[in-house]
């Protein structure tokens, strides 16, 4: 494959499925014009470092998909914040994050409902709304950040492309909106867990005088820390390396085991909540409070080995793809 194959290959991954074939073969063209015409003058093909230089000034392939994406959407407050290159990976990371910390809250809220804990409605949604104004401000300064100073400074080296195997094979790609909402996603978990471990008026909302998190999930947060770090790394790694599938599926599988350790050790505890004051109010729900807790903590068992499950059938069905293209190369040779 030449550097214009290899770019191209690289700009697709960047671009929807359904937009790659068209939006391809027009930059394609564009660009193979712009080659045959810079020939044309000197008279001569052009050199590899040549056809580089002519890559180079187009720009990251990232960048130039932002470019011909059909919706030029941007976050504008003032002054453009987030522009149409990062913007669909923004309102994605924001649209996961905010709807994984509703059904959070939600749940929370339903149980202390339903043990007759007193919640007013003003109290629920002044908690809500903080949690999503806090979100909000953190995925948006995340991705301000990276479009104004990240983003300027990426560089393509068009001597380096991605690994050919996709391209020439079809191979599946881990699609590089995953790896971003999946980095942003777990960072600010992260943030907030800390900030929950020390206050958790985030959780418990307008009942946090009366209840508070129960040590034992202090005991795991090394753990949970050490497994998010790994999940990071893995989506660094398939940002850039969106081929290496193989290696997303073997960690996740090793993560989606170290899981299911973490709420096997929980579920032998029977004190998730504890009273924020021994002898204060709250004490009669308490018991109750905490089987809610372990019914939630049982499905997430459940919806972890399904995870487990469906993760480990990808990969062994990945292992059987490759099987036949191995044996076509060693027939071949």
């Amino acid at each position: 494959m030449d550097l214009l194959d290899r770019y191209m290959s690289a700009v697709k991954t960047y671009l929807p499925a359904d937009q790659q074939d068209d939006i391809g073969k027009e930059l394609s063209a564009n660009i193979q014009s712009e080659m045959d015409d810079r020939e044309a003058a000197l008279g001569r093909p052009l050199s590899e470092a040549e056809q580089e230089t002519i890559l180079q000034q187009h720009g990251h392939p990232m960048v130039v998909a932002g470019r011909y994406r059909p919706s030029q959407s941007s976050l504008v407050f003032g002054r453009q914040w987030i522009g149409p290159t990062l913007f669909p990976f923004y309102l994605r990371t924001l649209q996961v994050v905010i709807g994984i910390s509703f059904a959070i809250y939600l749940s929370v809220f339903g149980a202390l409902i339903i043990i007759g804990q007193q919640v007013t409605f003003g109290g629920v949604m002044n908690t809500l709304l903080l949690q999503v104004f806090w979100l909000f401000a953190s995925v948006t300064l995340i991705f301000a950040a990276v479009d104004h100073y990240v983003l300027p400074t990426m560089r393509w080296d068009a001597r380096k492309p991605p690994a050919l195997q996709p391209v020439m094979r079809n191979v599946h790609q881990v699609p590089r909106l995953e790896s971003v909402v999946q980095i942003v996603g777990i960072f600010v978990f992260l943030t907030w867990a800390w900030f929950v471990v020390n206050n958790p008026t985030p959780v418990f909302g307008p009942v946090t005088s009366t209840y508070r998190l129960g040590p034992i999930w202090q005991q795991m947060a090394l753990p949970v820390v050490l497994i998010l770090l790994v999940s990071i790394v893995q989506a660094v790694v398939n940002l850039f390396r969106p081929d290496w599938t193989r290696f997303q599926l073997v960690v996740r599988l090793l993560t989606d085991v170290a899981v299911l350790g973490i709420l096997a050790y929980l579920l032998q505890g029977d004190q998730w909540v504890v009273l924020a004051h021994p002898n204060g109010d709250g004490a009669a729900a308490l018991d109750s409070l905490n089987q809610y807790v372990s019914y939630g903590l049982l499905i997430v068992l459940v919806g972890s080995v399904f995870v487990l499950l469906t993760d480990a059938w990808k990969l062994v069905r990945g292992e059987r793809r490759r099987q036949p293209l191995r044996t076509a190369g060693a027939e071949g040779l």
